[in-house]
Order: structure tokens, then sequence, then C-alpha cells
């Protein structure tokens, strides 16, 4: 069985990512667990799927800080790739590091960012093996790619109603080149319903639970998020060549 491991910035991504998994690939063939990084100790969160027949199992690691998915791989990998495993690491792009440089999307940052971390990448013996993705600017932007799923949380949020109201056209904008803090359109189209959000775990439960597999097949078709659909991309091959 082949093993993956993914480290997430935090909550919102691990259960983002959780659920990717659940929606790409047959329960009947899935095993996964999920974790928080607390100190030293990995402490299991919701949920285990043990599945011994699986042909890949995902650890799915909420380190807990965006700075620390990069620093995690770098202390750990070595261990990990001895053992056989690939790692996947997913952090957001917009952090105080990012806004030190920049108050809007900037593709020659967003650059220096990636070449900078696939440099330390590169100093690990096995590294390709190894891949990070960086959501642009923030995991919102994936979630706002996935806009139909606003009329499910209530029927007024629909894109026209969105459009009208905050001029946010989610049908034809990329929200990775479109939004800088992409969590403030999340949270205001949230609002015109009066749904709070709060970036807590019940705010992701909230939204995330509400995907289907239909909606991940419309998005790919979309092709909005070029780096969420990289990592999908990278979901299937690591689980088709298991």
């Amino acid at each position: 069985m082949k093993e993956v491991v993914i480290f997430t910035e935090g909550v919102g991504e691990l259960i983002f990512i959780r659920e990717m998994l659940i929606l790409l690939i047959d329960n009947n063939d899935l095993s996964l667990e999920c974790m928080d990084l607390r100190g030293e100790k990995f402490c299991h969160v919701p949920y285990k799927l043990l599945n011994p027949t699986a042909k890949t199992h995902f650890y799915v690691i909420n380190v807990g800080c965006d700075e620390r998915v990069l620093s995690v791989i770098k202390e750990r990998g070595p261990g990990l790739l001895r053992s056989g495993k690939e790692i996947i690491g997913i952090r957001d792009m917009f952090s105080e590091q990012y806004k030190k440089c920049s108050n809007k999307i900037d593709p020659t940052i967003i650059k220096q960012f990636c070449d900078s971390s696939d440099a330390v990448i590169q100093q690990l013996e096995g590294n390709d093996k190894v891949h990070l993705f960086f959501a642009i600017m923030e995991l919102e932007a994936w979630f706002l790619s996935f806009f139909m799923v606003f009329e499910r949380l209530n029927s007024i949020l629909t894109v026209d109603y969105i459009k009208k109201k905050l001029n946010y056209d989610l049908i034809n904008n990329d929200p990775e080149i479109t939004y800088f803090h992409p969590s403030v359109q999340f949270s205001q189209i949230l609002e015109l319903a009066k749904i709070k959000y709060g970036k807590h775990e019940g705010d992701y439960h909230k939204f995330i639970k509400q995907f289907t597999s239909a909606d991940v097949k419309d998005f790919i078709d979309k092709g909005f998020c070029d780096n969420l659909q990289k990592l999908l991309m990278e979901f299937y091959r690591l689980h088709a060549e298991s």
C-alpha cells in the first residue's frame, strides 16, 4: 500500500482535503486518517477511515501555521521519504510574510515564494516525492470556485444575487487571480444571508460538507484555480499509480 502524507497549514485545509479525497476516490478504495501536530505529537482528529485493501493510505496532518508547513517537511521529510512515503504540503500564499512584499496579487512575488520553497525541497534526498501547493491567495479562493454551494446554504445566494449586491462575478472570474484577500469576499457573500464566518471548524464544515462529486467535476471542467487543479491531478496520479 502506498502511503501519502499531506501537511496542511490549518484545520480548514485539513477538512477541505479530507472531503476532496472522499469525493475523488471510491470509498471502497480509500484509506485515510487525519491528525493535528501539537508540539511534537500527532493527535488523531475526525475522521479515520482505515481500509486494508486500499491502494493508497493518506495521512492528512494539520501543522497549525502557514510558515510551519515547509519547516515540518524539511524536518520530518527525510525520515518519511526513507520509509517510502510521498509528501504533499498545502498552505496559503496570503501571509504576513507576503504582505510585507505586496498588497496585491503579484505573479512575480508569487513566483519568488514558490521558487524559495522549492529550493528548500530540492535539498531533500528523494525530493521528486515531495510537492508543495499554494492556495492563491487563500483557501477561500478555492471555496469561491465552488460557487454553486452558496445557494444550498441559503436560497437567496444565487450567483445573480451575489453579483447584483456585491459585484462579484463568480461564474466568470477566477478567484486565484481576482481576489487578494478572498476570505473577505467569502465572508461578505455569507453575510448577505446573515451567515457568520469566522474561520472556525464549524464554519468550514458547514460549507465543505455541501460539496458533491458533481461539483468537483464541474470545477475541473471550469478550469478555475490552477493550483487546486494541479493538486487534484496529483491526487489522481498518486491513486492511479498505486
